[in-house]
């Protein structure tokens, strides 16, 4: 029990709980990195500059398909990107619910529950000082990445990972908010759900670069090398940048550089 513990506090000591929020009294450590700022205008939802006549390759004169359910996801990504930015929890709030109305047009759609899990995951990671409403945030989240899940099917191996990482994602806050209670069971669990999606995907970078972050922690705390988990976060970085190369969707998830960032800093 102390063991896991320990490992926990290593997790908390350097993120990922402390290091999503940019605010005046809480900065982050990457926000001035080029890869944060420069390779991807959201950092972790999907790209605002996809172009959906990227995507879709009809006549310029005919409307393209889901038109405005895509720029209306892209909107509210800008406006979780922005949320994180400013380290505001109302905002990133605002962002959760643009994404619940666009999931009550559109009932049979992934996506939407998806970033609204994600948003409410991002606001229990923002640094704050009631636990319990933290620990409310990371319930929602799992209750949406549940909701998400049910709408995709078996065969959609590359979505099934996704929301898979995002579970994993969501138990890490879960877990840091109070590792002396739930150390023991929630850890073994998080790091079975990110070997899962690996499995479905071992291409998917916020698989690679979480369980990254995970086997970093338990390596430092054993005195274990650290090389094996360190080559991982370095590899993710190729993962990021080619990613939209095995995409057909313009509203795929894309977040999760940060971490490896982080990581990586720390391997140094």
């Amino acid at each position: 029990m102390k063991t896991m513990i320990l490992i926990i506090v290593l997790l908390l000591s350097a993120g990922p709980l402390h290091s999503f929020a940019n605010s005046p009294n809480h900065a982050d450590p990457l926000s001035s990195d080029a890869r944060y700022h420069n390779d991807a205008t959201i950092a972790f939802g999907i790209e605002a500059d996809n172009d959906v006549a990227d995507v879709y390759s009809s006549a310029p004169d005919t409307p393209k398909p889901d038109q405005e359910y895509i720029q209306a996801m892209q909107s509210f990504n800008r406006q979780m990107d922005e949320a994180m930015k400013n380290g505001s929890r109302q905002q990133m709030r605002e962002a959760a619910n643009g994404f619940l109305r666009i999931a009550e047009g559109h009932p049979d759609r992934w996506h939407p529950p998806y970033y609204a899990s994600l948003a409410y995951a991002l606001m229990g990671y923002m640094p704050g000082e009631n636990p319990d409403e933290q620990d409310a945030f990371f319930t929602e989240a799992e209750r949406l990445a549940g909701e998400s899940e049910s709408m995709v099917s078996e065969s959609q191996i590359a979505e099934r990972a996704e929301i898979t990482v995002l579970k994993g994602f969501i138990m890490m806050g879960q877990l840091s908010l109070r590792p002396s209670e739930r150390g023991q069971t929630l850890s073994p669990r998080v790091f079975k759900l990110f070997g899962e999606a690996i499995q479905m995907n071992e291409k998917n970078p916020r698989a690679q670069a979480l369980m990254a972050r995970m086997q970093y922690a338990t390596a430092s705390y054993t005195g274990q090398s650290t090389d094996g988990p360190c080559e991982v976060a370095r590899n993710t970085f190729q993962l990021f940048d080619h990613e939209q190369e095995f995409q057909n969707d313009p509203l795929a998830p894309n977040w999760g550089r940060l971490i490896a960032n982080q990581l990586t800093s720390m391997c140094e």
